[in-house]
């Protein structure tokens, strides 16, 4: 019995990881075939730069996530029985609880955001090294604007709690709900392939998890993420109207001038930040009245129970193909942050 558990668990983990890989083959020739004719036909256009953001993002969720789904179906989800469309079902618990988890989601993901900060600049501090990140402020055109607005609220959300939610968790459900809520939660954050953003979305990713498992439906995930990318958005969008260089220098030197011509947006983007943080505190609170009054939530369904929760997790983590995509995307992450991609 528990090696027939211990082949599921491997099998479900080597095939979550196979679909990892493949995303990325795909998305990378893919985005430069489409990059190079998109240089070859607005070599010379002033939204060159905006015009190829859109072109990847397009790539990106429109032909690269459904092929990897559909690649998915041909080596397992026909298999296993399992259809896409059966994830927007609807939601099998109360709206209540469901706007409860999501405000404590967001409160869980910008509390991992304000602590992944901190410490990594305790980090570059400490060993006197500046990281490099991933640029995600617009560029300041309407197009880029437009992009950062499309991408971020309509196929970011739609597309990859679709393949991460409606496609990876519910195939490591059989390994036990908790298992698919951690792996498929860090899974996600390594995923982003950004120091910046591993443990932000490796809390939001499990935060999505848990609640497909509650409710049956991808759609309270896809909810949470369309909020919190919303805002992710509009601060995007916002600091793209900003000489960052010109408000550093401005508020160093306490010249009022660049500040006040610029107040609408630095005001908005003040407001959105506070608003960040109410949440944060909103969601800890929420959480904590969770963990005391409704500790049903955290009770998920256990397949595959001959087999302690700690050693699913070392059998995920050690599977062979996991083993290689982990190893790859920590190593993407960290050549990213120090500059060499």
């Amino acid at each position: 019995m528990e090696y027939d558990s211990k082949r599921i668990i491997r099998r479900t983990s080597n095939v979550n990881s196979l679909m990892i890989i493949i995303f990325y083959i795909l998305d990378y020739t893919l985005i430069k075939v489409g990059g190079r004719i998109v240089y070859s036909l607005a070599e010379d256009s002033k939204y060159l730069y905006d015009i190829a953001e859109l072109v990847s993002y397009c790539i990106q969720y429109l032909i690269v996530v459904p092929m990897v789904i559909y690649i998915f179906k041909l080596i397992s989800g026909n298999k296993e029985g399992m259809k896409i469309s059966a994830g927007f079902r609807k939601p099998s618990m109360p709206t209540s609880w469901i706007a409860r988890w999501i405000i404590i989601a967001v409160g869980l993901s910008y509390a991992a955001n304000y602590i992944s900060t901190f410490l990594f600049s305790a980090i570059q501090s400490s060993i006197e090294t500046e990281f490099k990140g991933v640029d995600l402020v617009s560029s300041g055109t309407s197009l880029g604007a437009f992009t950062s607005v499309l991408a971020m609220t309509v196929l970011a959300p739609f597309f990859e709690e679709l393949m991460f939610r409606g496609t990876l968790f519910r195939n490591t459900e059989k390994c036990g709900q908790w298992t698919g809520v951690i792996m498929i939660g860090l899974t996600f954050g390594l995923w982003h392939g950004s120091y910046q953003q591993i443990l932000y979305a490796a809390v939001m990713g499990a935060c999505a998890c848990l609640m497909f498992a509650k409710t049956g439906s991808i759609i309270p995930g896809l909810i949470l993420h369309v909020f919190i990318n919303s805002i992710g958005a509009i601060q995007s969008v916002c600091l793209g109207q900003l000489d960052l260089n010109a408000l550093n220098k401005a508020l160093e030197t306490e010249d009022l001038t660049y500040m006040t011509e610029h107040m609408g947006v630095i005001t908005v983007i003040v407001s959105f930040s506070l608003l960040t943080f109410a949440l944060m505190i909103a969601g800890i609170v929420l959480f904590c009245r969770e963990i005391k009054f409704h500790k049903d939530s955290f009770s998920l369904i256990n397949f595959c129970p001959d087999i302690p929760q700690k050693k699913k997790l070392w059998i995920y983590l050690t599977s062979p193909v996991t083993i290689i995509a982990f190893a790859g995307l920590i190593a993407m992450t960290v050549m990213t942050a120090i500059g060499v991609i």
